[in-house]
């Protein structure tokens, strides 16, 4: 079925997804990466309580939100580059979010509701996605 779809047309929306996708992961190793260094402009901008939370948070627990930011990311790249390799990087980075959620809510850590609500809709999403892309074909 892929040779069949090697020279089908990729629609635009599948451009737009996987665009957006890069860049909102993108945004979001960036963002894990200045909290992770402790950058001192990106500090200075967090409420002084979750700062307190995230000096208190242990390494494992940053390690599944790293893990969880570069898969997606990684299933982004691999989106745009319309390879099947996508759906694992994407199942794989919603397993580091699942650690990172369970975490977070047993400490009661500081944190925007909707915003993680957000955050697993978007990744739910991505999966589906490329799943479904995959399914179509359009996935190699």
């Amino acid at each position: 079925m892929d040779e069949l779809n090697c020279g089908a047309r990729v629609p635009l929306s599948f451009w737009v997804v996987a665009g957006l996708g890069v860049l909102w992961n993108g945004f979001a190793v960036m963002g894990y990466w200045l909290t992770a260094t402790h950058n001192p402009s990106a500090m200075a901008q967090t409420p002084a309580e979750m700062v307190e939370a995230l000096n208190h948070t242990p390494t494992w627990a940053m390690a599944a939100w790293g893990f969880a930011v570069c898969a997606a990311l990684a299933g982004s790249v691999l989106l745009v580059l319309r390879r099947r390799w996508a759906v694992p990087a994407f199942v794989a980075s919603l397993g580091g979010l699942l650690i990172l959620t369970i975490y977070q809510v047993a400490v009661n850590m500081p944190m925007s509701i909707p915003q993680i609500i957000t955050i697993w809709l978007v990744a739910l999403f991505l999966l589906r996605f490329s799943s479904s892309e995959a399914g179509k074909g359009l996935l190699r």
